[in-house]
Protein backbone atom coordinates (compact mmCIF):
# COMPACT_ATOMS: atom_id res chain seq x y z
CA UNK A 1 0.00 0.00 0.00
CA UNK A 2 1.28 3.19 -1.25
CA UNK A 3 1.15 6.69 1.45
CA UNK A 4 -1.66 7.53 -1.05
CA UNK A 5 -4.02 4.74 -0.63
CA UNK A 6 -3.45 4.92 3.13
CA UNK A 7 -6.50 5.23 4.86
CA UNK A 8 -6.93 9.15 5.95
CA UNK A 9 -8.24 9.24 9.24
CA UNK A 10 -9.42 12.57 10.18
CA UNK A 11 -11.84 13.94 13.85
CA UNK A 12 -15.22 12.69 12.15
CA UNK A 13 -14.11 9.40 12.30
CA UNK A 14 -12.94 9.36 15.81
CA UNK A 15 -15.89 11.22 16.95
CA UNK A 16 -18.05 8.92 14.76
CA UNK A 17 -15.95 5.91 16.75
CA UNK A 18 -16.72 7.65 19.91
CA UNK A 19 -20.34 8.16 19.50
CA UNK A 20 -20.84 3.74 18.85
CA UNK A 21 -18.51 2.78 21.41
CA UNK A 22 -20.68 4.97 24.09
CA UNK A 23 -24.28 3.33 22.07
CA UNK A 24 -22.32 -0.17 22.53
CA UNK A 25 -21.30 0.64 26.37
CA UNK A 26 -24.87 1.49 26.65
CA UNK A 27 -26.39 -1.36 25.73
CA UNK A 28 -24.18 -3.73 26.91
CA UNK A 29 -25.55 -1.77 30.19
CA UNK A 30 -29.31 -2.49 29.34
CA UNK A 31 -28.75 -5.97 28.35
CA UNK A 32 -26.95 -6.29 32.01
CA UNK A 33 -29.49 -5.19 33.50
CA UNK A 34 -32.76 -6.53 32.05
CA UNK A 35 -30.70 -10.16 32.36
CA UNK A 36 -30.43 -9.21 36.55
CA UNK A 37 -34.25 -8.38 36.34
CA UNK A 38 -35.07 -11.55 34.22
CA UNK A 39 -33.53 -13.86 36.74
CA UNK A 40 -34.68 -12.09 40.04
CA UNK A 41 -38.33 -11.66 38.77
CA UNK A 42 -37.87 -15.46 38.03
CA UNK A 43 -36.77 -16.74 40.88
CA UNK A 44 -39.54 -14.72 42.67
CA UNK A 45 -42.49 -15.78 40.84
CA UNK A 46 -40.71 -19.59 41.12
CA UNK A 47 -40.71 -19.14 45.14
CA UNK A 48 -44.22 -18.19 44.84
CA UNK A 49 -45.17 -20.75 42.27
CA UNK A 50 -43.59 -23.64 44.62
CA UNK A 51 -45.84 -22.00 47.78
CA UNK A 52 -48.90 -21.97 46.45
CA UNK A 53 -48.42 -25.34 44.92
CA UNK A 54 -50.06 -27.56 47.30
CA UNK A 55 -52.59 -25.02 48.48
CA UNK A 56 -54.01 -22.80 45.23
CA UNK A 57 -52.75 -24.81 42.31
CA UNK A 58 -54.69 -22.94 39.92
CA UNK A 59 -52.52 -19.74 41.25
CA UNK A 60 -49.30 -21.60 40.99
CA UNK A 61 -50.38 -21.89 36.97
CA UNK A 62 -51.41 -18.08 36.79
CA UNK A 63 -48.04 -17.35 38.04
CA UNK A 64 -46.22 -20.12 35.60
CA UNK A 65 -48.18 -17.85 32.77
CA UNK A 66 -47.21 -14.71 33.72
CA UNK A 67 -43.53 -15.99 33.89
CA UNK A 68 -43.61 -17.62 30.67
CA UNK A 69 -45.04 -13.85 29.39
CA UNK A 70 -42.48 -12.26 31.37
CA UNK A 71 -39.93 -14.42 29.85
CA UNK A 72 -41.16 -13.32 26.30
CA UNK A 73 -40.94 -9.74 27.13
CA UNK A 74 -37.61 -9.53 28.38
CA UNK A 75 -36.16 -12.13 25.57
CA UNK A 76 -37.52 -9.20 22.85
CA UNK A 77 -36.14 -6.57 24.90
CA UNK A 78 -32.66 -8.92 24.84
CA UNK A 79 -32.67 -9.64 21.19
CA UNK A 80 -33.46 -6.15 20.07
CA UNK A 81 -30.18 -5.02 22.13
CA UNK A 82 -28.40 -7.63 20.61
CA UNK A 83 -29.27 -6.54 17.19
CA UNK A 84 -28.94 -3.02 17.58
CA UNK A 85 -25.33 -4.25 18.78
CA UNK A 86 -24.67 -5.89 15.58
CA UNK A 87 -26.03 -3.02 13.75
CA UNK A 88 -23.47 -0.79 15.56
CA UNK A 89 -21.04 -2.81 14.67
CA UNK A 90 -21.98 -3.04 10.94
CA UNK A 91 -21.67 0.44 10.56
CA UNK A 92 -18.36 0.85 11.85
CA UNK A 93 -17.06 -1.96 9.36
CA UNK A 94 -19.07 0.02 6.67
CA UNK A 95 -16.98 2.90 7.58
CA UNK A 96 -13.56 1.05 8.24
CA UNK A 97 -14.09 -0.59 4.31
CA UNK A 98 -15.07 3.18 3.11
CA UNK A 99 -11.49 4.10 4.21
CA UNK A 100 -10.15 1.03 2.65
CA UNK A 101 -8.57 0.51 6.48
CA UNK A 102 -7.84 -2.84 7.38
CA UNK A 103 -9.89 -3.87 10.88
CA UNK A 104 -6.71 -4.84 12.28
CA UNK A 105 -5.04 -1.31 11.87
CA UNK A 106 -8.07 0.41 13.67
CA UNK A 107 -9.46 -0.16 17.04
CA UNK A 108 -12.59 -1.88 17.05
CA UNK A 109 -16.18 -0.36 18.68
CA UNK A 110 -16.55 -3.55 21.39
CA UNK A 111 -13.44 -3.29 22.46
CA UNK A 112 -13.31 -7.41 21.23
CA UNK A 113 -11.00 -8.84 18.69
CA UNK A 114 -12.09 -7.91 15.36
CA UNK A 115 -13.11 -11.29 14.46
CA UNK A 116 -14.55 -12.29 17.13
CA UNK A 117 -12.16 -15.52 17.24
CA UNK A 118 -11.07 -15.42 21.01
CA UNK A 119 -14.68 -15.98 22.27
CA UNK A 120 -15.01 -18.32 19.24
CA UNK A 121 -14.88 -21.32 21.47
CA UNK A 122 -17.08 -20.17 23.73
CA UNK A 123 -20.21 -19.12 22.31
CA UNK A 124 -19.19 -20.86 18.59
CA UNK A 125 -23.14 -19.36 16.77
CA UNK A 126 -21.67 -15.88 17.62
CA UNK A 127 -18.52 -16.49 14.81
CA UNK A 128 -20.54 -15.21 12.11
CA UNK A 129 -19.42 -11.96 10.09
CA UNK A 130 -22.65 -9.13 10.77
CA UNK A 131 -24.12 -8.59 7.48
CA UNK A 132 -24.35 -4.51 6.44
CA UNK A 133 -27.93 -4.03 7.24
CA UNK A 134 -27.91 0.24 6.91
CA UNK A 135 -30.80 1.52 5.06
CA UNK A 136 -30.17 1.99 1.86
Amino acid sequence: MTHEEEPVWDDTDSKFGDTLRTLVRQENDLTNHRTTWLLVTQGILAAAASSLLRERPWYAVGLGVAAVLLTLSIGHALKSSYESRRYFKSLWRKRVDDKNAKMDVVLPIDGGFPDNGAIAWLLPWSNRRVKDRSPA
